[in-house]
């Protein structure tokens, strides 16, 4: 399954290419990893930035002192992150996920406690298997497993590519562009914004790819956005399985 591609076209993974990425990784951080990326649409930095705090997959999160309503991850922009990740967007935001993705955090926690050095990190994802343990988990080691799984499933594989995903399957689901800007922390539309350009997949023409978003018939999101993703998909579940 090779993509075939033409500027200004935009990569993305289709569902069963990201059913065989989980599938194909040997471990529970690493399909944590892959789910959280496809459902969120976060950036590579962002998802290697975040903190324990960060994740809120509590139906309510009130104790935590969070109002968000739902299961959601928190993308904020830190400049003393032990691996030197670094949100691109400036304004935080959050982002609504389902109870599958923290089910799969679940695992990935279970397998984590089995690491003592580990234990100390409030960084989500940490090495596990290799040293320095315990130690932020990097951009290099992240590149690594999406060139193995690129590898081994014979498709082209790259972290931003979940990030594409995302939004293709948002406003194939019908959720107002605007909405889709704001979960993916992007100001506007603009030449790098998957939200404003044809995305391509296993040789799909671009003309074919992308539909034009709905009307929201006057409806308004909350500010957000959670509520319009909410509503366009059942929590959801059209997004992360």
């Amino acid at each position: 399954m090779k993509f075939a591609t033409t500027a200004p076209g935009i990569e993305y993974f289709t569902r069963e290419q990201v059913e065989l990425m989980i599938r194909m990784a040997r471990n529970a951080r690493d399909r944590f990893l892959i789910v959280l990326m496809r459902a969120t649409g976060m950036r590579i930095g962002e998802t290697l930035g975040m903190r324990r705090a960060d994740a809120h997959f509590l139906a309510d999160s009130h104790q935590l002192g969070c109002h968000a309503g739902g299961p959601h991850v928190h993308v904020h922009r830190r400049r003393d992150n032990a691996n030197s990740a670094l949100a691109k967007s400036r304004k935080s935001r959050t982002i609504p996920v389902t109870t599958d993705v923290a089910g799969y955090y679940r695992d990935y926690e279970w397998e984590r406690e089995a690491v003592q050095e580990a234990a100390d990190s409030d960084m989500v994802f940490v090495n596990l298997f290799r040293a320095p343990l315990g130690r932020a988990m990097s951009y290099p080691n992240a590149k690594q497993l999406f060139d193995r799984l690129a590898k081994w499933a014979q498709i082209v594989a790259r972290p931003h590519m979940l990030r594409h995903t995302a939004a293709n399957e948002w406003i194939r689901a019908g959720v107002p562009r605007d909405v889709v800007q704001k979960l993916l922390g992007t100001s506007g539309p603009g030449r790098s914004s998957p939200t404003c350009a044809p995305l391509t997949a296993s040789g799909a023409k671009p003309s074919n790819v992308i539909r034009q978003v709905p009307d929201d018939g006057g409806w308004r999101p909350c500010s957000r956005g959670c509520c319009a993703v909410r509503r366009r998909l059942g929590g959801l579940a059209e997004v992360a399985w």
